[in-house]
């Protein structure tokens, strides 16, 4: 069943149905997290007011009512909450760091939209970089080790789309390193490549996949 629903269209009726005509049940609350990724805060809130008091303090329920504030933090139009990581450098970096210029925190790993993307990313840094664009790169681990300790360094070192993505020239940091990891939640990384472009101000402008590149490019020409 899951895999006759993959398609973003069907997906959304499939998991509508459940919310509205079996919302008074856990498997609708089971199936409602299994979507998070593509649910607002404000859907949420909503959806949650449908389930009666013992659904809401079910398991799966109190796992929505937990995830409302992760959401929030990460909606469109909403100014995440700072945090400090600790990039690849061993140095502390904030998101306050940034404020005062527009940031990408972009959030990449091995697949084909990170390699289409990445290219075009690192243009519009080297483009907008010198009127105040930021880069923050948040990938699971060291990609070169990674790539060793699997074996596969030496097939892959010089394929382009591998040495792209070891030349990034923005900082970086691991979200499998110790103290990092709660930034996966925090930022609700489900998936790469993902964006979340943060305006001067500090609210979330652009949050998405690689659908949502051209809406970040069209924004630096703009307004820089």
């Amino acid at each position: 069943m899951y895999n006759n629903y993959r398609a973003p269209k069907e997906g959304k009726i499939y998991r509508d149905s459940l919310v509205y005509k079996v919302h008074n049940s856990e498997y609708a609350a089971y199936m409602y997290i299994r979507h998070l990724h593509d649910v607002t805060y404000t859907e949420l809130k909503e959806r949650l007011e449908l389930f009666t008091p013992e659904i809401r303090t079910s398991y799966f329920g109190q796992i929505l009512t937990k995830q409302m504030a992760t959401l929030k933090n990460i909606e469109v139009g909403q100014s995440p909450k700072d945090f400090t990581l600790t990039d690849n450098q061993g140095k502390k970096i904030s998101l306050s760091d940034y404020k005062g210029k527009y940031v990408l925190i972009y959030h990449w790993g091995l697949c084909p939209g990170t390699f289409w993307v990445n290219p075009r990313i690192m243009e519009l840094y080297e483009k907008h970089h010198d009127k105040g664009f930021e880069v923050l790169g948040l990938t699971s681990e060291d990609l070169k080790q990674s790539l060793e300790t699997s074996g596969s360094w030496e097939s892959l070192k010089d394929e382009e789309n591998i040495k792209g993505l070891l030349a990034h020239p923005w900082t970086t940091a691991y979200t499998k390193e110790p103290g990092n990891e709660y930034i996966e939640d925090e930022l609700y990384l489900s998936g790469v490549p993902l964006f979340t472009f943060v305006s001067p101000e500090g609210m979330t402008l652009v949050r998405g996949y690689t659908d949502q590149y051209e809406n970040i490019k069209q924004i630096l020409e703009k307004k820089l």
